[in-house]
């Protein structure tokens, strides 16, 4: 399985695996993880995921992201570690985005609902520094 938008976390310099690959590999096995919980789940599971990916920090729930830190946690249980210091909420959402992008390609019902809800929020919303990430979900979408 591609680690594509993880990769390009990488090359934004979102998140700093220290160049190693093994850090990579857990991600990806959160993320395919975390994919075929939302592909079971896309109501409950993926759009609030997708919603969380898209607000401000500050404008998230401090659960936003618990499903996605679970599945982390569970690949690579001394995560938070490396990621300290506000650094978390982008490697979650740089997993979360892998694990959509994973989730469309096996469930395209849920490509479409994304599809339609990023054509309303393309406009509205700045993605700044996620953009390159971002764009591939709208392109798996």
């Amino acid at each position: 399985m591609s680690a594509a938008v993880l990769q390009a976390f990488m090359r934004a310099s979102l998140i700093d695996l220290e160049g190693d690959d093994t850090r990579l590999a857990k991600l990806q096995e959160a993320a395919t993880a975390l994919a075929a919980e939302f592909a079971v789940k896309p109501i409950s599971a993926a759009i609030p995921a997708l919603m969380a990916i898209l607000r401000e920090d500050d404008n998230n729930p401090p659960d936003a992201f618990e499903d996605t830190s679970r599945a982390i946690e569970s690949h690579w249980s001394t995560y938070q570690s490396v990621f300290r210091d506000g650094k978390a909420c982008t490697l979650y959402r740089g997993v979360a985005l892998q694990a959509l992008v994973q989730a469309i390609d096996s469930q395209p019902p849920l490509g479409i609902a994304i599809a339609l809800l990023m054509r309303n929020f393309l406009t509205a919303i700045k993605f700044g520094k996620y953009a390159a990430a971002i764009q591939l979900l709208v392109k798996a979408a």
